[in-house]
């Protein structure tokens, strides 16, 4: 069964309002979501909202579920497939892997044991044929309605799927129609992760001091 420790709930939590209250105020999106062991187990949790504004070209409608491939997906949510929708975005910028080459799954992806909440996540390089890069949401999912999801995968270790610690970023559009979605991978549980709320502007900073950043745009 899938368990949520306290630091991570309120991680997620506070994340997801936190994005969603900037995101309503400055037209632009943002999604983050923490990839660490939990026990015996790794979770990939996170969320934010998504501005799909720039550079779309049209929505496709088909089937994902969450998975992991380093060198070509990142999706949260649970296993089973599901009805979504996919955004081909010709001005996708960022790394082509976040993981290490010849480790862990390497043409598909690997599904999750378990997972909750909201699928959503990218999908770029080899997989989408030179066509930019894939923005993954709900069926119908409405720009800047907040996400929230889970992954885990039991009995796996960060090192067995082949992830590399470190932040990893894809960004598209520009101006107010500027979006992001931000994987971190850190190699100790979140509880490491200081969350300072501000009382006057609800500013929350996290900071994580064993992680590089490695994104681009």
């Amino acid at each position: 069964m899938f368990t949520f420790n306290a630091v991570r709930l309120l991680e997620v939590g506070f994340m997801g309002g936190l994005l969603a209250l900037v995101g309503a105020a400055s037209g632009t999106g943002a999604v983050i979501v923490t990839a660490s062991p939990e026990g015996p187990d790794v979770v990939v949790a996170g969320g934010g909202t998504l501005n799909l504004g720039d550079g779309l070209f049209t929505p496709q409608l088909f089937g994902a579920g969450g998975g992991i491939l380093p060198a070509g997906e990142i999706v949260i949510g649970p296993p089973a497939t599901v009805g979504v929708d996919g955004y081909v975005l010709n001005d996708f910028r960022g790394p082509l892997s976040f993981g290490v080459a010849g480790v862990g799954p390497s043409f598909f992806p690997l599904a999750p044991t378990s997972g909750s909440g909201d699928t959503f996540g990218v999908e770029f390089g080899g997989l989408n044929f030179g066509f930019g890069g894939l923005v993954i949401t709900p069926l119908g999912y409405t720009p800047g309605t907040p996400l929230v999801g889970s992954s885990t995968y039991a009995g796996r270790t960060l090192s067995s799927l082949g992830l590399a610690p470190g932040e990893y970023r894809w960004s598209w559009g520009s101006g107010g129609g500027a979006d992001s979605f931000t994987l971190r991978i850190v190699p100790a549980p979140s509880a490491a992760a200081l969350l300072v709320i501000g009382m006057g502007g609800g500013l929350l900073v996290r900071t994580d001091r064993s992680i590089k950043r490695v994104g681009v745009g």
